[in-house]
């Protein structure tokens, strides 16, 4: 499923750049350019409203996943394709609902990341920025989701102000493969993923 996403990911870019040229267009401004001061603090509202809407659709994935019939349903399909297919589970439903939470969730971002930016075939790039935070967390914990984000963007953040000056290079950029890689290898399925257990 990953791959899949990748894959459609470069196949939209691509016809976006085809149809649309590279040309540089102004996005909407959807929240305040006005920043919220926190004492020396300056904090962009985009973010902070972000911010915001995110722990709000995290408390509610949490609850759709675990507490409702559809959500279990999903669950039960991420697990095992052949076992959720044997209890009755339509495989392709919850694959499509899956799509469309993807697609409204991802619309959503994309309105907090680019609200009062440029837009060009390249802003898609941000989807290849979340890509590791998804695989060190594991595909199956909101929560962790959440921390591996603020882990990574924290990473990501020290290593551009305070290497990559140093360096002269764009580490900042690669270092959050590198947190995703180092992860991997000791836990296949992601720090908060699940565990698969064989019965013999």
């Amino acid at each position: 499923m990953v791959m899949v996403t990748v894959g459609l990911l470069i196949l939209l870019r691509g016809l976006v750049l085809l149809v649309f040229g590279p040309a540089v267009r102004p996005f909407p401004i959807i929240f305040p350019l006005k920043p919220l001061f926190l004492g020396d603090m300056l904090i962009p509202m985009n973010l902070l409203i972000g911010g915001i809407i995110t722990i709000v659709a995290a408390v509610g994935l949490s609850w759709f996943f675990n507490r409702t019939r559809s959500g279990l349903r999903m669950t039960a399909v991420a697990e095992d394709h052949v076992v959720a297919s044997s209890m009755g589970i339509s495989v392709k439903g919850s694959i499509a609902v899956a799509w469309v939470l993807g697609a409204i969730l991802s619309t959503i971002g994309a309105m907090i990341f680019l609200s009062g930016k440029s837009l060009t075939f390249l802003a898609s790039d941000i989807g290849f920025a979340a890509l590791p935070v998804a695989l060190f967390a594991g595909l199956e914990s909101i929560g962790g989701l959440i921390l591996a984000g603020i882990i990574i963007g924290i990473a990501q953040s020290l290593t551009t102000n305070y290497l990559d000056p140093l360096i002269g290079g764009s580490l900042g950029s690669v270092v959050p493969y590198i947190i995703m890689l180092a992860i991997l290898l000791i836990r296949p399925t992601g720090l908060f993923g699940w565990r698969t257990i064989e019965r013999v």
